[in-house]
């Protein structure tokens, strides 16, 4: 005859979930799929950031309160039950602080060299964390305010002129597939009525 422990498999199928969603949150933390990819990467990255601070204040206030209270845990599962806590809060950091690195458009080269530099200091690093979650909120707040007042005046055509539009570069510059010399300039005139065309010239050609 095998005993139980009142409460064990209870314990165990609430661990198996947690781990279950834990994984889950990790692959997709935002699973609107009507935003772009970059989008909800980069807003999940900043949602995976404030869950990982948010679990470190309720471990250490489980933390204090257990040992405040004089619960009879052996040493050495406080000791494993803490560095399994930390290893799972620094994979959500870790994995938030990758997607906004990697996702941001107008975090700047200045943000990012910092956070490489000093993320050990204790102190620093939540600075340029905080930056780093500000900029990511507003350039997602942003994006979704100019596609949906994109998508508002969809029918407006207010950039549509009686000719097309012909983007010539300068010299020493080419009209690359993967990477127009115009930025963004291109994609907004489109979204809002224009017909773009490029010179697709040689960058040095003569006149």
């Amino acid at each position: 005859m095998t005993y139980v422990i009142p409460g064990t498999a209870a314990a165990t199928a609430a661990g198996i979930v947690l781990a279950l969603f834990y994984i889950y949150f990790n692959i997709a933390p935002r699973r609107d799929k009507s935003q772009q990819y970059r989008l909800r990467a980069l807003i999940g990255g900043c949602e995976l950031v404030l869950a990982a601070f948010s679990c470190f204040m309720l471990e250490a206030l489980a933390y204090l309160f257990v040992l405040a209270n004089g619960t009879e845990i052996g040493v050495h599962i406080l000791v494993i039950n803490i560095f399994v806590c930390a290893g799972l809060i620094f994979i959500l950091l870790f994995n938030g602080i990758i997607r906004i690195f990697t996702c941001s458009g107008q975090l700047g080269i200045v943000p990012r060299i910092s956070l490489l530099l000093f993320w050990w200091m204790p102190v620093v690093n939540i600075v340029i964390l905080r930056k780093f979650l500000g900029v990511s909120v507003s350039e997602y707040r942003f994006t979704i305010a100019k596609h949906q007042r994109n998508s508002d005046r969809k029918y407006e055509k207010l950039c549509k002129t009686k000719y097309p539009i012909l983007m010539v570069h300068g010299i020493f510059f080419r009209d690359w597939k993967n990477f127009n010399y115009w930025g963004r300039i291109p994609k907004e005139l489109m979204d809002n009525g224009a017909v773009i065309y490029y010179g697709s010239h040689q960058s040095s050609a003569s006149v």
